[in-house]
């Protein structure tokens, strides 16, 4: 690749800081011209000891510029601007990083890649990238800490979006040699989406995309159905659950796709508890918002809910009491509004503690998948549709203890 194949702006002056066209093209090509290859070396080394300078420079100017509302500019002025800084990422690969959609049209989403890209080209990306991710999340949505309970939704919900971008990614670029197109996969998922909806049941992550992937790979799906022979998928695909049998001459591609997602829907429903997991996956929703929010006489459910043992394990009340702030007698008040006890009012859809002894105290095995919904999916109880979508990616004790549960519900 050559020095004029690199995308760069060379009509804007160089800073001072920044590396000259010479030096530029030095690194580039390796030609040195009519220049000095030795000064030139350490010319470029020099600048390159500048750089965290550089960054130094951008992070004072913005914070001061924005204090000063020299930055309040409309989002579209913003846009507008980004979309004039030329991005030499492209240049630099050998084989170029697939991008998704928004990266055609959303100068923003281009800028959040090079940053990311820049991370990986000086290796920092091998420093907990968990952390580094972690950490940019918090600095663009993070609350003050009075404002958690925000700051929480606005997270999980970033979460969730995110896995459906990953999974849409990994499906793209898994078929697109059978699929053809990008609207393809996009079209599926909102088939899927449409048809779960109409059935009751909510779109999540794992639940769509198991049902899509069971459409283009149904030998490669997780879900927990039969592959129908030929004959029934002739049957099944054009013939609408209590209707008329439809031409397949003058049936479009969209309603044979439709038709059999909503099939595939249907079998799920009548063969696999996807009604019993979608009401478990309801409550779990609810009754992490009561265990965030409820207190009694100042005793919150939350930190006493989170002081009991997460795989079930007997504490003594006592036990519990070392851990928060709160009197025995208000710990005793909210543990009895968490269990099953006739005298006291049950706040959550079902038990979540129970006193299998004098004083002591366990989470039910409900209260054990509330408790792994709320401490390790971040509060999405999507994670339950694993059941369905594809059990492999549970744990042994968590496929366990939803089994239990869902037998516990039958009775």
């Amino acid at each position: 690749m050559g020095f004029h194949d690199w995308k760069l702006d060379r009509n804007r002056p160089i800073s001072l800081h920044g590396l000259s066209d010479k030096q530029r093209e030095f690194i580039i090509t390796g030609s040195t011209g009519s220049y000095n290859r030795s000064r030139l070396e350490r010319d470029i080394s020099t600048k390159s000891a500048k750089q965290i300078d550089r960054i130094q420079d951008l992070l004072d100017d913005i914070y001061l510029l924005s204090h000063g509302d020299y930055l309040s500019e409309s989002d579209e002025v913003i846009r507008d601007q980004l979309t004039d800084i030329d991005y030499p990422s492209g240049s630099s690969l050998e084989q170029e990083i697939s991008r998704s959609d928004i990266h055609s049209s959303d100068p923003v989403a281009n800028l959040s890649f090079e940053l990311g890209f820049l991370f990986q080209m000086t290796g920092l990306e091998e420093r907990r990238p968990d952390e580094i991710i972690w950490s940019f999340l918090l600095g663009l949505v993070g609350s003050p800490s009075g404002n958690f309970q925000q700051e929480s939704e606005r997270i999980n919900n970033l979460i969730e979006q995110i896995e459906t971008l990953h999974t849409r990614r990994v499906v793209r670029e898994g078929t697109l040699d059978i699929a053809g197109e990008q609207d393809d996969i996009r079209e599926l998922y909102k088939i899927t989406k449409t048809v779960l909806r109409d059935a009751n049941v909510s779109s999540s992550v794992p639940l769509v995309s198991a049902i899509v992937q069971y459409q283009l790979y149904p030998n490669d799906s997780g879900l927990d159905i039969d592959i129908p022979s030929g004959s029934e998928m002739e049957s099944l695909d054009w013939q609408g659950e209590g209707g008329p049998e439809k031409d397949a001459d003058i049936m479009n591609v969209r309603d044979w796709d439709e038709e059999n997602i909503h099939t595939t829907v249907q079998r799920l429903l009548s063969e696999t508890p996807l009604r019993k997991v979608e009401h478990l996956k309801d409550d779990l929703k609810v009754d992490k918002e009561q265990i965030l929010t409820r207190e009694k006489f100042g005793a919150q459910a939350d930190e006493i809910f989170r002081s009991l043992p997460s795989d079930g394990t007997r504490i003594e009340r006592d036990s519990i009491r070392g851990q928060i702030d709160a009197s025995l007698e208000m710990l005793t008040a909210v543990l009895n509004r968490l269990s099953a006890k006739p005298d006291y009012p049950l706040w959550t859809s079902r038990p979540v503690v129970e006193e299998p002894a004098e004083a002591v105290w366990c989470l039910t095995k409900y209260g054990q998948l509330l408790y792994e919904t709320m401490c390790s999916e971040h509060g999405n109880s999507s994670w339950v549709h694993y059941s369905i979508a594809d059990p492999s990616m549970l744990s042994t004790r968590n496929s366990n203890l939803l089994t239990d549960v869902l037998s516990d519900s039958d009775a």
